[in-house]
């Protein structure tokens, strides 16, 4: 190839044939033998510097030649060098439907040799759905245009398809082409067609059973809004059944405590017919003990207020009323309800220990139904242990705090113990292990703790007897729901 700004051996050709005609025409001129002298002169000059120029083009252009030959060899080269080295599926193809030239990579992409596939027109290899537009695509580049994207499927040794994505150019009767493998990638499409085509299916029939089912939705909220009152009217009813059984619970605990609610308000009443008759008496005296009859008075006092406190907690346990929210010491409500079951607890030959822990922060709840809670708990204790015989029986009061921060309170006793199996069923509504016994008590305590944000659960004791535990949240972020 020549480089640029230098002729070819063209070129030097055409100067060698210039200067020969000119040389030429000195000759003929130089022929005349009657020319003049100096014409004769002259021409043999140009004869002589035209044959030395034509010697000197010839050189020059035998130079350009082997030039120009080198430089195809090294063309040829480099393209043998990137269809060897090229991954892709490089073809030259005549316009007559052969390939002249296909790249080394054809045999890894369709099991073909290049031999195989240039002794073949390309058509043979074509799908036969794919040929006429293969045909079309041919006509283009005959008619100089070029295919800039085109795929058709080409036919594998083994008798699979290959899709292959082309790219042609035209160049006078040759068809310079590079083809990629896209199978894996129209795979993908054709599966994402597919896919997609299946989505809107399903999408138009859901929206249809959605249609559907707004229509009946529509209809049944119709039909709830027309229920709406007889539910609420029910709901509160409800409601009403559930505070009025708890109540019942409540006196059914009063019942129990009958011996220790009459022991807890004589012992006021004797201590005020006491004082009151050693005051008489001071009075009487000449001279009236005035100080003396003072400290009697002031103790009647004293024993008066204790027997309304008595009093209030038993006409709180026992009248209807509203959950009320208060700020409550756990540790005072719980000496107050022992306060109520000492009597059980001394006739029974049960020992109390408490283990209160001080300092706990105070919680919201309704009194009452705490209250409820705890002497549910600790007569179920004490009946517990009614039956043991061989051992000490011992009552265990614990307030402390769990990892969350809620208080936690343990009622322990060590009676003959809780069967693993009816650890839930004891809170189930009417199930009692008790002759005796109607079964709503633990239920209502559980539904009391839970309407305060908290749990109550039942446990085993070792050695002996069950622990009933419940948690409330100290932060008093939860109010009574129930």
């Amino acid at each position: 190839m020549a480089k640029r700004g230098t002729p070819g051996w063209r070129g030097y050709a055409t100067a060698v044939a210039l200067t020969a005609t000119v040389v030429l025409l000195c000759v003929a001129i130089n022929s005349l033998v009657d020319g003049p002298p100096i014409l004769i002169g002259i021409t043999q000059a140009v004869i002589a510097g035209g044959t030395l120029l034509v010697l000197i083009f010839v050189a020059l252009a035998l130079f350009a030649i082997r030039r120009d030959f080198a430089g195809r060899e090294l063309a040829e080269a480099e393209l043998d060098r990137f269809f060897s080295l090229s991954f892709d599926f490089l073809t030259i193809a005549n316009a007559d439907g052969y390939f002249k030239r296909v790249s080394p990579a054809s045999q890894e992409l369709l099991g073909w040799t290049p031999e195989e596939l240039t002794n073949k027109p390309w058509l043979a290899f074509v799908h036969p759905d794919d040929v006429e537009s293969t045909i079309l695509e041919a006509e283009k580049l005959k008619a100089g245009q070029r295919v800039l994207s085109f795929e058709n499927r080409y036919r594998h040794k083994d008798g699979s398809w290959r899709v292959l994505a082309w790219r042609s150019t035209p160049e006078g009767d040759r068809f310079y082409g590079i083809a990629r493998d896209v199978t894996d990638e129209t795979r993908i499409k054709q599966e994402l067609r597919d896919a997609k085509e299946q989505l809107e299916a399903r999408v138009a029939e859901r929206t249809r059973e959605l249609e559907q089912a707004n229509i009946a939705l529509q209809h049944a909220f119709d039909d709830l809004r027309q229920s709406q009152q007889q539910v609420m009217q029910q709901d509160d009813a409800l409601q009403a059944a559930r505070t009025e059984l708890a109540r019942v619970s409540r006196l059914t605990t009063l019942g129990e405590l009958t011996t220790s609610i009459a022991h807890e308000v004589s012992q006021p009443l004797g201590g005020i017919v006491a004082s009151a008759g050693a005051c008489a008496r001071w009075l009487a005296a000449d001279p009236p003990a005035m100080k003396e009859a003072q400290a009697a008075l002031a103790n009647i006092i004293a024993d008066g207020i204790r027997a309304r406190e008595v009093i209030a907690r038993i006409r709180a346990l026992s009248k209807r009323q509203a959950p009320r929210m208060d700020w409550l010491d756990i540790n005072q409500e719980i000496m107050g309800v022992l306060t109520l079951t000492e009597r059980e607890l001394r006739s029974q030959a049960i020992v109390l220990r408490t283990e209160l822990r001080p300092a706990l922060p105070r919680l919201a709840g309704d009194r009452v139904q705490l209250q409820q809670v705890l002497i549910n708990l600790i007569l179920n204790a004490i009946e517990a242990m009614s039956a043991v015989e061989d051992r000490a029986r011992e009552l265990t009061i614990v307030s402390g705090q769990d990892a969350a921060d809620a208080v936690v309170i343990e009622v322990r006793d060590c009676g003959h113990g809780l069967d693993p199996q009816q650890a839930e069923h004891v809170f189930q509504a009417f199930y009692t292990t008790k002759p005796d016994g109607i079964g709503i008590g633990l239920s209502i305590s559980r539904s009391i703790i839970e309407a305060h944000g908290g749990r109550l659960w039942a446990s085993g004791n070792a050695p002996h007897g069950a622990v009933f535990q419940f948690s409330l949240p100290a932060d008093g972020a939860r109010a009574v729901t129930s």
